[in-house]
């Protein structure tokens, strides 16, 4: 079976998951960031040592897993056959401007986790709303 395989040039990372182990001994980390083209994207396995921060732009070539069924999630490709080599393949390409990341989440928020499950969506970003209360008491 071929995968569907593609280069995302466009991806800001917007965080990245605590390192998991996987086979083999392996220690991944999964990756969550958005594309212009494709919107969010969960990309994986990455290393933990990946030179990669939030706010980057990078380039990655990437396939489809087949036996993932989400639609935002892709894997690097060659990441078996080359994990000695996996941080070559992702090239950080430039830099999201400090002034253009607080639209890009704003643009990107939902209001609650019941709207990413209702949308059928594995990934999303939840506004919060703190309330800070105080007592009138001295």
């Amino acid at each position: 079976m071929i995968s569907e395989r593609l280069v995302i040039d466009d991806l800001v990372i917007l965080g990245r998951a605590v390192p998991e182990p996987i086979k083999n001994g392996r220690v991944t980390v999964c990756t969550g960031g958005y594309s212009p083209k494709l919107g969010l994207i969960r990309v994986y396995p990455t290393k933990p040592s990946t030179p990669i921060r939030r706010w980057d732009i990078v380039r990655v070539p990437v396939e489809k897993d087949p036996r993932d069924t989400r639609t935002e999630s892709w894997k690097i490709q060659g990441s078996r056959s080359e994990w000695e080599r996996l941080d070559e393949k992702v090239e950080v390409v430039g830099r999201l401007k400090s002034d253009d990341r607080p639209n890009l989440v704003a643009n990107l928020t939902d209001g609650c986790v019941n709207e990413i499950n209702e949308a059928r969506r594995s990934l999303g970003i939840v506004k919060t709303y703190w309330l800070w209360l105080t007592s009138s008491r001295r």
